[in-house]
Formats: structure tokens, sequence, C-alpha cells
């Protein structure tokens, strides 16, 4: 204990948030938010590649999307082998998990099932959009704002210094790809007040803007 209030002094003296956890609980979580996701993206790239050997430039329709759900299957294959054998048995038990909601997802397009697609989707979407708020950090009410970008070296920090020269937090920023040229900036802003002052001074600067609440 006198180790772990040491350590804890140090690294909350630097700014880290410290989060003490079960040995077991951390496993499991680990293996959800950053194991499986990665094995998830090795699968989807194999998927693609196989299938470019029968069907004729697969991999050239590829865009933003897959490029970005695919990015961490580039990661040292020497590394996550290890991950994988050390972590084994949460792993295992977060691919069954997987395994069993992609089982209930194919039964639900098989038989048509709009609105329970619906509701898997609209929870997936209300969950990431939260993402933040789940983090445990106190940050108010979200906003989000949507703003359509060409693809151009300097748009993002545009934007962001925007943003900026009025004092407004940035809580996240994703940029949302279309095509290979363009695409949006999804930017979340804390309280309406900040979210409406953001939407207004990048209209002026002549960006569109798509602002909407996220029900957080």
């Amino acid at each position: 204990m006198v180790a772990y209030k040491k350590l804890h002094s140090m690294l909350t003296s630097i700014g880290a948030n410290v989060l003490a956890i079960e040995p077991q609980k951390h496993d499991r979580a680990v293996a959800i938010i950053s194991h499986l996701p990665h094995m998830l993206a090795a699968v989807l790239m194999n998927l693609a590649s196989s299938e470019t050997n029968h069907t004729e430039n697969v991999l050239m329709l590829a865009a933003g999307g897959f490029k970005d759900t695919t990015r961490i299957a580039a990661g040292s294959p020497r590394m996550w082998i290890d991950i994988c054998l050390d972590n084994r048995d949460a792993i295992l038990y977060s691919i069954d998990k997987m395994g069993d909601m992609l089982s209930a997802l194919r039964n639900e397009i098989d038989s048509a099932d709009r609105d329970a697609i619906a509701d898997m989707l609209e929870r997936a979407q209300k969950g990431r959009l939260n993402l933040p708020a789940a983090l445990g950090k106190e940050i108010g009410h979200l906003y989000e704002i949507y703003i359509p970008v060409s693809d151009k070296p300097g748009v993002i920090s545009d934007i962001t210094l925007a943003v900026g020269q009025l004092g407004v937090n940035i809580e996240d920023i994703e940029i949302l790809h279309a095509t290979e040229h363009s695409g949006t900036l999804r930017l979340m802003i804390p309280e309406k007040d900040n979210a409406d002052k953001v939407a207004k001074a990048l209209i002026e600067r002549g960006y569109e803007v798509d602002l909407r609440t996220t029900g957080g």
C-alpha cells in the first residue's frame, strides 16, 4: 500500500488520472477496449485481403471508414502475440461475447428485423457520441458540431484556432471521411452557449455548420 501511494502521488503530480482496479477486472476491461479491437481490425483486414483474390479491386474501393477501422491492424504482430497469450482468458471471453452479438445481428438481418437493427445501431451511436462522458470527466452537456471540410492543408488548424480564440474547449475531435478528398470534422463542445458561439464564428469564416445535441 505504501508503494502504491508513492506511485499514485508521483503520477498525479504530473497530471495523470490514476484508476485503481482489481487485476481480473483490469484484464477484462483492456481486452474489450484494446485487445479485442485489434483482433477485429486484423480479421477485417484479412477478410478484405482474401476477398481481393476473388473480387478484383476490393481494396481499391476502401475509403476512410475502412482505413480508420483497420488502422491498428498495422501494429507489431510479435507484440500482439504476447498480449493475446498473456491475457488469453479475458480475450477469449470478449471474443465469445462479440460472437454472440454478431450472431444476433446476423439473425436480425436475415429476418429483416428493421426495429432490432435500428435499436442496435442507435445504442451504439449513443454510446460512441457520449464516450467522453463515459470516461468519467465532468464536462456538462455536450453538443456536436459537424463541419464539411476539403482535404487540404490548414483547414483543421483554421477551425481549431477559431475555436481557441473564443476561449472554448474542444472535448473531442474526429474526422469522418466521406471520400479520399473530403470529409466532415466533428467537434464535441460542452454547453449550449459555447456551441452557439463556435457555430456562429465558423459560419462567419465561411464554413457550413450542423449543430446537434448528443442528448448526453
